[in-house]
């Protein structure tokens, strides 16, 4: 035995030393901790996802919610009155309604009238209000009229017909307007009716 190498001396600093570490120990925890850390990234990451997915729906939905429906029409056509300005197709200048329309009717006669006495007078006139007419344009698709309202009274101002197509006036005056637009392979008729002292417009297609 070397004097160097006491046993005593080398358990006594064993003891203190403790037992070497083991390397496969060491690595096995340090693998639980790894997937440990892996687990609670995978767990915020899937968090942050799905309310990214969540954000994204409710600004779809929201944006659906706030558009308005737009039903696509099968035919361009007009079922109805549209204003003087915005009239689909070229209407001829004469058919503007009148901007100062009279109201008032007096008695423009120079008759005069004898009293009791014998005397000539001027007749008196006595002004009578009327309700301003209205002037509406109504169009299909083989052409448009203009109809003009004042009293009880229709009374069709002008028609212009698209191209290909005749016109044949039904009724020009009175409680209905109606005029008929004819091509070789179709047919529109608009027709006004005075109901309750409004226009009531109808305005029909047809192919032959």
């Amino acid at each position: 035995m070397s004097d160097f190498e006491d046993p005593e001396l080398a358990r006594v600093l064993g003891r203190a030393g403790g037992e070497f570490p083991n390397v496969n120990v060491a690595y096995e925890r340090l693998q639980v901790r790894v997937r440990r850390a892996r687990r609670r990234r995978a767990t915020v990451v899937g968090s942050a996802t799905c309310g990214l997915l969540l954000a994204t729906a409710f600004l779809v939905a929201n944006r659906s919610s706030n558009s308005p429906d737009v039903q696509p029409s099968d035919r361009e056509t007009f079922n109805g009155s549209v204003p003087d300005d915005t009239v689909n197709g070229s209407v001829p200048d004469d058919t503007v309604a009148d901007s100062a329309p009279d109201t008032t009717v007096g008695n423009t006669s120079d008759n005069t009238t004898n009293d009791s006495n014998g005397s000539g007078n001027p007749a008196s006139s006595t002004p009578t209000t009327l309700a301003s007419p209205v002037t509406r344009v109504f169009a299909g698709e083989g052409g448009t009229i203009t109809v003009r309202l004042q009293g009880n009274n229709l009374t069709l101002v002008s028609y212009a017909a698209a191209s290909g197509f005749s016109v044949e006036v039904q009724h020009s005056s009175g409680d209905r307007v109606e005029v008929r637009f004819e091509s070789t392979s179709h047919e529109t008729r608009i027709r006004i009716d005075l109901e309750n002292g409004a226009m009531d417009p109808s305005v029909e297609e047809q192919d032959n």
